[in-house]
């Protein structure tokens, strides 16, 4: 393998680098030992920079005006004869590196039938895909159908981790559905597509809903759901609506983006006037409209996601609170809202605690 200069590129990591690779690294296996002697040690966090460092050189040798890489995820845009020069140089100069590329999981994004057919002539292998129904890092980089399909495929992966909660203990599964299992499988693509009108994320709330009340052994009426669905500081067990954070996720990671979106785009593609697109003007169109103010928040505080979902959740609380049938229940929601006293909700399970304890939450109704 190409031998990474460290020194030129990263001179004040070389020392480092050299005493950790100068020489090999035994590997023992039972009676047996192997010599680790060539590429990096698996699971040193040295190794993704390095891998970067040693095809840098070849990702600079690309034409194509669109160049981005996330390590070996390499995507190329432009006119057709460069890229094609770019493919047959990666194939080529991949090899020197002890490297090879493989072509069943390059991916052709184009409508064109004829760019196709001269992609194919060089790999055969190569698979074709539509703009509407193509993806980038797994995010789809189109709407309409494109988003209904990566989230039905989430739904229907979320049906089946809900399926296996309910043998567990209720704590572990509640544990589990708020911090590993709901929002935190939605967030990625939340935050890299338009998704907040999609009907999608109503059925992923309507299955939430369903697993919380089998978890709690209780029956959420739709005030008690949205109290529910609160975050914890609010007075709500943190179980988050994908409804309610998709515009927020949206917004912020367009706003917080944005400069560096321009950077990676051609020129040719870039707003004269700076702003941004339709969609993103939407979006914070309805989040005005939702959060019932007129003042947006601006950098550095726009590219927190934090930010544009308070304001929303300050709304559904101060509807909660209105809503409240006594001064009881509005004491409730305020207690519930109080330092510290959802504490209890961030535990994390514990193994030493009867194995049949129930865990229960009361809710406003």
């Amino acid at each position: 393998m190409q031998i990474i200069p460290i020194c030129t590129l990263v001179p004040e990591l070389f020392k480092f680098v050299n005493n950790c690779y100068a020489d090999h690294s035994n590997l023992y296996f039972g009676p047996y030992t192997i010599l680790s002697a060539e590429g990096v040690q698996q699971g040193d966090p040295l190794g993704s920079l390095l891998y970067c460092l040693c095809t840098l050189p070849l990702v600079r040798k690309m034409k194509s005006e669109f160049n981005v890489w996330f390590m070996d995820d390499g995507t190329l845009g432009g006119e057709v004869n460069k890229l094609l020069d770019d493919f047959s140089l990666i194939i080529k100069e991949s090899r020197h590196l002890g490297l090879c590329v493989n072509l069943h999981k390059c991916e052709l994004i184009t409508s064109d039938a004829e760019v196709v057919r001269r992609f194919q002539a060089l790999a055969p292998e190569i698979i074709h895909a539509t703009p509407s129904a193509a993806t980038l890092l797994g995010a789809p980089i189109s709407s309409g159908q494109n988003i209904d399909d990566i989230l039905s495929t989430k739904l229907q992966d979320f049906q089946r981790f809900i399926n296996r909660l309910k043998f567990l203990d209720s704590h572990d599964a509640l544990f589990l559905l708020k911090n590993c299992l709901s929002i935190p499988k939605l967030t990625y693509t939340l935050r890299c597509s338009p998704c907040y009108s999609n009907q999608f994320l109503q059925r992923y709330d309507d299955v939430m809903r369903s697993s919380l009340q089998s978890i709690m052994n209780v029956i959420l009426s739709d005030v008690a759901w949205d109290q529910a669905s609160l975050p914890v500081a609010y007075g709500g067990i943190g179980v988050r609506k994908a409804t309610d954070i998709s515009l927020p996720a949206f917004i912020a990671s367009v706003a917080g983006s944005h400069m560096l979106i321009r950077r990676l785009l051609p020129a040719r593609l870039h707003d004269s006037s700076g702003t941004y697109d339709n969609t993103f003007t939407s979006a914070v169109s309805l989040w005005t409209d939702k959060a019932g103010i007129s003042q947006v928040p601006v950098a550095p505080f726009s590219g927190r996601q934090k930010v544009w979902d308070s304001a929303l959740v300050s709304v559904i609380r101060e509807r909660l609170l209105s809503a409240a049938p006594s001064q009881a229940a509005k004491a409730r929601l305020i207690a519930a809202a109080a330092a510290h006293s959802g504490a209890f909700l961030n535990a994390r399970p514990c193994s030493t605690r009867r194995p049949q304890a129930r865990c229960a939450y009361m809710c406003a109704s």
